[in-house]
């Protein structure tokens, strides 16, 4: 069965708190919460709530710019990417949504990512898109209820490379939002038939 999580770690005071009120949410997959300059027992706690609570550690931020044209910086982010990234592929066919044709295609640009990415993938991030009425094109990233994309056709191709994958919500501004949209998602693939 998939493993919904959310990108917010969600207010918390200890790892244990933390790992337990994502999992009486629902949440089956997590990110990680603190980075690899962190305490080494601290890291040891988080990673022991997620095993705990049957939460599968999907995602470990690496948010910078390792091609800096500043020596220092490229050198500090390359650092970090390498300490951060030791996973395979996120797949993110949402920030792809770059055009009209992958707009009004997207089912047949997910397929073409899921095809050429294959067992690469080891995690998703979910959210949606939606196509402003303007007069000119304009897509615009929103939450899961608030697109227009085939999230159904996204689970099914998640679901036939690995039932057990974990599809993180990602990008909103508070607690309650992200509360929202799982709760949103959950109904919207239960209904689809998806197991959660």
């Amino acid at each position: 069965t998939m493993r919904l999580g959310l990108s917010s770690s969600l207010t918390h005071q200890t790892p244990e708190e933390w790992a337990e009120r994502l999992s009486a949410l629902g949440c089956r997959a997590v990110n990680f919460p603190v980075d690899y300059t962190g305490e080494p027992s601290l890291l040891d706690r988080y990673a022991k709530a997620a095993q705990e609570h049957d939460l599968l550690i999907a995602e470990v931020g690496a948010w910078c710019n390792p091609i800096s044209p500043d020596p220092a910086t490229r050198k500090a982010a390359l650092l970090r990417c390498k300490e951060q990234l030791r996973f395979a592929v996120h797949m993110d066919v949402f920030n792809w949504i770059t055009s009209a044709q992958r707009y009004f295609f997207h089912e047949e640009f997910m397929e073409e990512c899921f095809t050429k990415l294959g067992t690469h993938i080891k995690s998703c991030h979910l959210k949606n898109v939606h196509l402003s009425q303007a007069f000119t094109l304009q897509l615009q990233e929103t939450a899961c209820e608030k697109g227009d994309l085939n999230l159904e056709k996204y689970a099914q191709l998640i679901e036939h490379l690995d039932p057990d994958m974990p599809v993180i919500i990602e990008h909103l501004e508070s607690d309650a939002e992200y509360l929202e949209s799982l709760a949103y998602v959950i109904q919207r693939f239960r209904k689809a038939g998806y197991s959660l």
